[in-house]
């Protein structure tokens, strides 16, 4: 009996210590092999927001440098906000990318993207990932 219960808890802990991921969301995909925060990155100095919704993807800029956020929103094919910040609703990541004088989030929006394609792509572009 004994080695049994050694070898139930050696995959206990095998699958404990290779972990399960998270959850992708409510629409029951396979678990992702990301590592995202759970709270939220406190930001200041907000200098404006470039809404690409329609492409799932929305970027605020955040520092104290000067950013030329409003040409770079053009190029993508924006709308550039100096006021507001990019909508909460059916946000399934935020991405933040930069140094510690201008930061970019990107933020990524159900159904264009997962929380695990949204983190791909975070990882991508070399940003830490926070689960909104």
């Amino acid at each position: 009996m004994r080695p049994c219960i050694e070898r139930v808890m050696a995959l206990l802990l095998l699958s404990s210590a290779l972990g399960c991921g998270d959850s992708d969301g409510a629409d029951g995909s396979a678990p992702a092999p990301y590592a995202c925060q759970a709270k939220a990155l406190i930001f200041s100095g907000f200098q404006g927001s470039c809404d690409t919704q329609s492409a799932g993807h929305c970027r605020e800029w955040w520092g104290t440098d000067t950013a030329n956020a409003q040409s770079e929103c053009a190029a993508l094919g924006g709308s550039f906000d100096v006021a507001a910040e990019c909508p909460k609703p059916n946000r399934v990541l935020v991405c933040s990318v930069g140094g510690s004088t201008l930061k970019v989030r990107h933020l990524y929006y159900s159904p264009t993207y997962t929380q695990g394609r949204a983190a791909d792509e975070c990882a991508a572009l070399g940003g830490r990932c926070v689960r909104p």
